[in-house]
């Protein structure tokens, strides 16, 4: 998951920072001679931040459940307390057949709710960033 799950979010943040650099104002900066460190600090940055912020929001309920999907089939790691170990262990000693809800519901809310707020955090900066999603 790490290998495989930044390149999203920074190939979403490049393409955003090669238009915000073709801006008139950043090549008017430059005509004035501010240095390239000046340029991206001051100008590029403060666009960018915001962005890589609502990306990756919407980037986290997808990892969750990958997670959780991997330790509920045994690929996790088992010395590591995840929401899916839980699930596994409810499920390898039969929680659910022996009436013991309490060991599935739980993490099963928890992974909801955790994927559901980082959905609408990332659905809300979308929408205050993306002027197009603006509703009049």
């Amino acid at each position: 998951m790490s290998i495989f799950y930044w390149v999203g979010p920074v190939k979403t943040v490049r393409s955003m920072g090669l238009q915000i650099k073709e801006e008139t104002y950043i090549e008017a900066s430059r005509a004035l001679g501010a240095s390239n460190a000046r340029i991206i600090f001051k100008h590029m940055v403060p666009l960018l931040i915001p962005y890589a912020f609502a990306s990756m929001a919407l980037y986290v309920p997808g990892a969750i459940v990958v997670e959780a999907t991997l330790s509920l089939l045994g690929l996790g790691d088992p010395t590591i307390v995840t929401w899916g170990q839980i699930l596994q262990d409810a499920h390898s000693g039969g929680a659910m057949l022996s009436g013991m809800w309490w060991w599935v519901v739980p993490p099963g809310l928890a992974i909801a709710l955790m994927g559901m707020t980082f959905a609408f955090v990332g659905f809300a900066m979308d929408k205050i960033l993306n002027p197009k999603l603006k509703t009049r």
